[in-house]
């Protein structure tokens, strides 16, 4: 018999990816990795539902919305519907995305306000059509817009937004 045991060098492969599998499951255990986050009623907290709604800054959000209904509307939409509110996900005939929804009939309350203004700033890398705003607009003016469109939204969008909306109760109550 050989140094390489009863199953040679192809049986060791199989033994060391499940010493490696099974290591890995005990690490995700110990750290909590893989766990989903507790929701809020486990917490403690009441779900965002149930917490009064969020305040805007209404100057923010008056000098917003000319800026938005200026430099965004042509492509989002008056009030936010989006460019093909009937079917916002279909390409048009170039392939492209239209310019999504801004109101709460989309996912932009996902988005946290930083993203949404990145998104504004930077433009976007999935849409060439949607360009980068920071050589236009001050930082001041692309948060403005972002309170504009959070006008747009429900409470229970403006409660839920961010990694809010990933919470089982966010929604409870709505």
């Amino acid at each position: 018999m050989s140094g390489k045991g009863r199953h040679g060098k192809a049986g060791m492969i199989p033994l060391a990816l499940g010493v490696v599998v099974v290591l890995g499951a005990v690490l995700m255990l110990v750290t909590g990795c893989g766990k989903a986050a507790p929701a809020a009623s486990e917490r403690g907290t009441p779900p965002a539902a149930e917490q009064p709604p969020i305040r805007l800054d209404d100057a923010r959000v008056a000098r917003g919305k000319v800026i938005y209904e200026a430099r965004c509307a042509g492509c989002h939409g008056r009030d936010g519907v989006g460019e093909n509110p009937a079917n916002p996900v279909a390409p048009d005939e170039q392939g492209r995305f239209p310019a999504p929804p801004l109101d709460g009939s989309a996912h932009a309350w996902h988005h946290t306000d930083e993203d949404l203004a990145n998104f504004i700033a930077d433009g976007s890398p999935r849409n060439p059509r949607m360009k980068a705003w920071k050589t236009d607009l001050t930082r001041e003016q692309i948060r403005d817009v972002v309170e504009y469109i959070k006008s747009l939204w429900g409470p229970a969008e403006l409660n839920c937004q961010g990694p809010r909306h990933m919470d089982p109760d966010c929604f409870r109550g709505h």
